[in-house]
């Protein structure tokens, strides 16, 4: 995605060879995601700080952009993701109130009972055909509180921090699936809701700083084999987020770099304008 002055333009680019071509163009472009099999992705975009929000499905690798609006009612969805078979998804639902007036989220204690929203408040996920017309479908109610939740760039689940009412009351990470074969709830962690260095869709591998290094590095972490590697032999400057493919074994970051980064280290006085660009790199950890 390209940002500009006034609009924000998304870009299909060949991994070897080929142009990058244009998607969308819109003032606002968020949520991107794509289906579970890598062969659709959804976004949503808006025109302008008041306008409608407007859902574009693209159909990958070709990159067939179809447009559609949200039904009427469900203007305020929330986490909308796509499966394999075209249905779009979302949730709707309120958070507790915190004693400060904000809304909770994964790391915040459990408020006090009264701020809990009604049972008709809670979280709903919907399930929608947007060729079909039909009204969408609630495919999952939840009953208890949820503190905060999110959908990640694969469509087919959500990661969840919810209520426990036990003695005292607690908090709990679960993660909901709906991939076709029905909602289902597993237990979860809570890396999930890093939001610059996530875990991988299958919760193998994750991306993660080292911090008591010189120069500080970032590292793949293997959870099956309890190993880690650094993702670059030359550490960079910055590393805003990670993305994973729906499989889970390739990821895309994007980073500051600077050529001069080892002589700094050194100890080497660099003038202040050294050139630093902005890269996105590909990585396939060959699984």
């Amino acid at each position: 995605m390209v940002c500009r002055e006034d609009e924000r333009e998304v870009y299909a680019v060949p991994r070897r060879r080929g142009k990058p071509r244009l998607l969308v163009s819109a003032y606002a472009v968020a949520g991107v995601r794509v289906s579970p099999n890598g062969q659709r992705c959804v976004l949503a975009t808006c025109q302008d700080d008041e306008g409608p929000l407007l859902i574009s499905t693209l159909l990958l690798p070709g990159g067939e952009v179809e447009r559609s609006s949200l039904p009427a009612g469900h203007e305020d969805a929330e986490n909308i993701g796509i499966l394999d078979d075209g249905r779009l998804v979302w949730t709707t639902g309120e958070r507790p109130t915190q004693p400060d007036g904000k809304r909770t989220n994964h790391g915040s204690d459990v408020p006090p009972k009264e701020t809990w929203p009604s049972i008709e408040e809670r979280v709903d996920v919907w399930a929608w055909d947007p060729k079909g017309r039909k009204e969408p479908v609630c495919i999952y109610d939840a009953q208890q509180v949820w503190l905060d939740w999110r959908m990640p760039s694969t469509s087919d689940r959500l990661f969840i921090c919810r209520v426990v009412e036990a003695t005292p009351v607690q908090r709990e990470f679960v993660t909901l699936l709906f991939d076709g074969r029905g909602p289902e709830v597993v237990p979860g962690r809570e890396e999930r809701f890093w939001s610059s260095h996530p875990l991988n869709p299958d919760g193998r591998f994750l991306v993660k700083d080292v911090e008591d290094t010189v120069p500080e590095q970032t590292r793949v972490h293997d959870a099956q084999t309890g190993k880690s590697r650094r993702l670059r032999e030359t550490a960079f400057l910055g590393m805003s987020r990670v993305c994973w493919s729906p499989v889970g074994h390739r990821f895309l970051y994007d980073t500051l770099e600077s050529p001069f980064f080892r002589l700094r280290w050194k100890g080497t006085i660099l003038d202040e304008e050294e050139e630093v660009r902005w890269v996105v790199r590909l990585v396939d950890l060959g699984e």
